[in-house]
């Protein structure tokens, strides 16, 4: 989650506010452990790119075909399901 984040085309500074007391170790070092994760995320910048609307009207032809497939699949899978309680529950009652 902390690597989307900080991603994106942009330069990130994190700050660490510790204490040398006692009494704030465990937060302390809760910070720096924080300090230590954001430290090792690598991103790779992204060039932004405008879409054409045929392009953005092809993109969602694929898509409305592939839910259309994916419905498809779960009306097989559903059908399948009925037809083997039917016939599991038949065995059952004989």
């Amino acid at each position: 989650m902390l690597q989307e984040s900080l991603g994106g085309n942009s330069r990130t500074v994190l700050i660490l506010n510790i204490s040398p007391s006692l009494i704030n170790r465990e937060e302390t070092l809760s910070t720096l452990r924080f300090g230590r994760q954001a430290k090792r995320i690598v991103n790779t910048p992204r060039v932004n790119k405008d879409r054409s609307p045929a392009e953005l009207l092809a993109i969602l032809g694929m898509r409305d075909a592939e839910i259309a497939r994916l419905r498809a699949q779960v009306r097989l899978i559903v059908t399948i399901m009925a037809c083997f309680f039917f016939v599991f529950s038949k065995v059952l009652v004989v």
